[in-house]
């Protein structure tokens, strides 16, 4: 059975130390934001460090982020040179795949356009056999063709993801990384160049 409390630990974001530390009641965590400013930490082990521990804020990106360890996001008094490789690389590639998901969400958003909302209502009267939207059977059948084009389009957008995104996470080498977003195509690849190792 669960634990009815969940421990945390809140980092302050500008200094990345351990501000406090406290156990809640389960049923309260949900609805619990921390303060401006600040970052919760909820190690599942209930590990939870000394005051003065520093985490690596590179890895809590959200206000609530829960984490297997506390060891997966701490640092302790080691600089950025001081990390181990291995970590550094863990890292980077998890700060790579979150900026290839963003790039593949723009490009989907780029192919249903600004009237997103209003294709897709077209598209519903279209499929429900006509609505004020469409004007005739001809345009019915204009609006299904153009949604079926639409949705092959995204389909493909996002096989190519799924490709690269697990090609990135198998990867165990920089240059593996490199090749898996080199093999990123689409309509304008300049928009669509995401480089290894930049800032996300």
């Amino acid at each position: 059975m669960p634990s009815r409390n969940v421990r945390y630990v809140l980092v302050d974001i500008a200094t990345g130390f351990v501000e406090s530390r406290a156990s809640v009641p389960r049923d309260m965590f949900d609805g619990m934001q921390p303060p401006e400013g600040k970052r919760l930490v909820v190690p599942a082990d209930g590990v939870v460090p000394g005051e003065r521990v520093k985490l690596d804020l590179r890895k809590v990106r959200k206000p609530i982020n829960f984490v297997s360890s506390i060891a997966d996001v701490q640092t302790a008094w080691r600089s950025d040179d001081e990390v181990p490789a291995d970590l550094q690389f863990a890292t980077t590639k998890g700060e790579t795949i979150e900026a290839l998901d963003r790039s593949y969400a723009e490009r989907i958003e780029k192919v249903r356009g600004p009237l997103a909302a209003l294709h897709a209502e077209k598209r519903r009267q279209a499929e429900t056999g006509g609505g004020p939207l469409v004007a005739d059977e001809a345009d019915r059948l204009a609006v299904l063709a153009n949604a079926a084009a639409e949705d092959e389009r995204i389909a493909g957008i996002e096989r190519q993801r799924r490709a690269v995104k697990a090609a990135v996470k198998a990867a165990t080498t920089d240059d593996e990384i490199k090749a898996a977003l080199a093999s990123a195509t689409g309509d304008d690849p300049k928009a669509n160049l995401l480089t290894y190792g930049e800032p996300t």
